[in-house]
């Protein structure tokens, strides 16, 4: 029996869209393939923890697990089952009855894994699901394993999971005597410190939108469409940054130069990235149109044919995008002379609705890209696509 698919779950119950799910799969397959769908899909924010973990106990039929469930798990019960299995099985023993033990796991569908939960502890294994953010917490504070690289930034996007008890874990040998009336309670052993992962700052928003250096000539406006790809964009629904909320604003007027509508789309590009160049899909060739970081200079000059080999061309025939190292033979001529390199970078597809019009670059100007930046450029890349869609529409009427 094939496993339990939780992106068509998500499709299936309205909580994502196809495109959300394939763009987020086709992260995981070019760059993060240890990191599981889940982990993705809250990193970009396009889920919430409470409806993910709903989702995943639908799925595998068993109780949801939550983080707290998870912190607050009796030591003598986590032991029972031993750290290198644990870690091996994805999974952490929170509870105990007189005839099983009640162990979370990320896939609880691997009867393999209950059964050898079962030998290993010498009790009938209940299965329930947790999140892979939060198993890897829980790891954290009772074993001490190290968090994954790839997943350091993304557990402070969540709600840090805090040990929160009042009252002491209730002992498994025999209950405490009562305290006669009027005597003073015994005093508490100090409770350990909570693990807690630090929140991590998250910069303001910019005061306004960055202009863009000089622009192609105007005779060149409408994009060249291509085929849409099996990969597309984020839906084009209102954006959640108040930045760019002023562009869906029906109180200003309608930008009326492509480089005004260049200035509105890099503008949902986040300050965090130095370097942002977004080029147009005209006329068998992908060409600068707006930019930032660039210096003086003209951007039609970067110019990169449809035909000659590039990351660009591989973002744009395969639909999906690239982020990390790029190959030397893929780094186009146009932009080593403009850019020296090849740099770690991050290319996205730009569809508004009729196959890919625009590719969005980023880098930090040499510096390693990070984990995060793929949410971030994401959530841009679907708020250039629904502005142009935007101006695609009104220009239709």
């Amino acid at each position: 029996m094939p496993p339990p698919r939780l992106g068509e779950r998500l499709v299936a119950e309205g909580l994502l869209s196809p495109a959300a799910i394939s763009r987020a799969l086709g992260f995981q397959k070019l760059a993060a393939p240890r990191v599981k769908l889940g982990s993705i899909l809250l990193t970009w924010d396009l889920i919430d923890e409470a409806s993910l973990l709903q989702a995943l106990a639908a799925l595998h039929r068993c109780e949801a697990v939550t983080g707290e469930m998870l912190a607050t798990a009796p030591l003598d019960i986590v032991r029972l089952l031993p750290a290198s299995h644990a870690v091996r099985l994805n999974a952490i023993a929170y509870g105990l009855t007189p005839s099983r033990i009640r162990v979370a796991f990320v896939n609880p569908s691997d009867l393999g894994a209950i059964d050898e939960v079962a030998a290993l502890t010498g009790h009938a294994c209940q299965p329930g699901v947790v999140t892979e953010l939060r198993l890897l917490q829980a790891h954290r504070r009772f074993f001490g394993r190290a968090m994954p690289f790839e997943l350091r930034p993304v557990v402070p996007r969540l709600e840090p999971t805090r040990a929160t008890r009042t009252e002491p874990v209730a002992p498994t040998s025999p209950a405490r005597a009562a305290i006669p009336a009027g005597s003073a309670p015994a005093p508490r052993p100090p409770e350990p410190a909570p693990f807690s992962i630090p929140e991590i700052p998250i910069p303001p928003a910019p005061p306004g939108p960055v202009s863009a250096p000089a622009r192609p000539p105007e005779a060149d406006r409408s994009p060249a469409r291509a085929a849409a790809p099996h990969w597309l964009p984020l839906s084009p629904d209102r954006p959640t940054s108040d930045f760019v909320l002023g562009m869906w604003s029906s109180a200003i007027p309608r930008p009326a130069t492509e480089e005004e509508i260049g200035d509105l789309a890099l503008a949902c590009v986040p300050l965090d990235f130095p370097r942002a160049i977004l080029f147009a899909d005209r006329q068998g060739a992908f060409v600068g149109w707006t930019a930032r970081g660039l210096g003086p200079g003209d951007l039609s000059a970067l110019r990169v044919p449809h035909g000659d080999p590039s990351v660009l061309r591989v973002v744009r025939e395969s639909g999906a995008p690239h982020f990390g190292r790029v190959d030397q033979e893929l780094w186009p001529e146009a932009l080593a002379r403009r850019l020296d390199g090849p740099h770690p970078c991050a290319v996205f597809p730009v569809d508004a609705g009729h196959g890919v019009a625009a590719l969005l670059y980023a880098d930090r100007r040499g510096a390693p890209m990070r984990f995060e930046d793929t949410g971030l450029l994401a959530r841009a890349a679907a708020q250039i696509a629904a502005l142009l869609a935007r101006e695609s529409r009104a220009e239709g009427h």
